[in-house]
């Protein structure tokens, strides 16, 4: 009877380390600040959907300042749950390099040169 407790046991703490090295975050969904400022007539924010693809991941982002931006389809590098991509250039109301850190709630970072980060909650998209 020793032996099979034992033997529970080490089942039990060796599946749980295996799950304590998984991703804690799940990285892709949906996350969005974009608004609509009725008195100014202005959609203003970013939206970025990330999704797997067979060699990792990609993104889908949409900025706007005013008017939504067109779309752009990036190459994302997940290390843990910090995030990074690039944009091209031409995106007025982005940057070209983003990083940030997923959490349940969103997603917190920036774009290069920017001081003030950005926080971009998990939510449905702007335009479902």
């Amino acid at each position: 009877m020793n032996r099979a407790l034992l033997l529970i046991l080490l089942v039990f703490c060796s599946t749980s380390a295996l799950a304590e090295k998984g991703p804690k975050t799940k990285i892709t969904g949906m996350y969005s600040n974009l608004e609509y400022i009725e008195e100014a007539g202005d959609l203003v924010g970013i939206e970025i959907y990330v999704m797997g693809r067979g060699d990792g991941y990609v993104a889908v982002v949409q900025c706007a300042g005013g008017g939504p931006g067109d779309p752009v389809v990036t190459p994302v590098v997940i290390s843990g749950a910090e995030i990074s991509f690039k944009l091209p250039e031409g995106q007025d109301d982005c940057g070209t390099s983003f990083s940030g850190v997923v959490s349940k709630e969103g997603l917190r970072g920036r774009f290069v040169n920017e001081i003030k980060e950005r926080w971009i909650p998990r939510r449905k998209g702007y335009w479902e």
